[in-house]
């Protein structure tokens, strides 16, 4: 039997569905202002198998497509810092990118394409400048 979700695990979920973004879900859903904390609780909301459930269903319902999924992935390619004003209780978003998001759609992107990294290679340098001792070192230059 599924376990029902609290009250602010269902909005979390509505936020996630409408906004795609974790933190920004979280700060709503919590009525946080720390972004450091939302981002914590989005971490952990989106790995509980019900959540991740909630969402499946939910996207499911709105007919996401693969139009639709690539639209929202430009969209955080080009994501702009947004910012709480707590003096007019608004988000202002700020004209210069945000680099931690669109590194996580990046991620994302590269994940949904399969694209992997170069494997790594080992380079073997034989010591300084090519000589293996310090005796050759000394020796090479003019030192005895």
């Amino acid at each position: 039997m599924a376990k029902k979700l609290t009250r602010k695990e269902a909005k979390f979920v509505d936020e996630y569905v409408e906004t795609g973004n974790g933190t920004r879900s979280a700060l709503v859903a919590y009525e946080t202002e720390d972004t450091n904390t939302a981002g914590k609780i989005a971490n952990t909301n989106l790995n509980k198998p019900k959540i991740q459930n909630a969402i499946t269903q939910a996207l499911g319902a709105l007919k996401i497509d693969e139009n639709t999924i690539a639209q929202k992935i430009a969209g955080g390619l080009e994501a702009r810092r947004v910012v709480f004003n707590k003096t007019t209780g608004e988000w202002e978003v700020f004209d210069y990118p945000d680099y931690s998001v669109q590194h996580k759609y990046l991620t994302s992107l590269i994940e949904i394409l399969g694209a992997k990294a170069p494997e790594k290679r080992e380079t073997k340098v034989t010591g300084l400048l090519g000589v293996d001792t310090l005796d050759k070192i000394r020796e090479r230059l003019g030192f005895e």
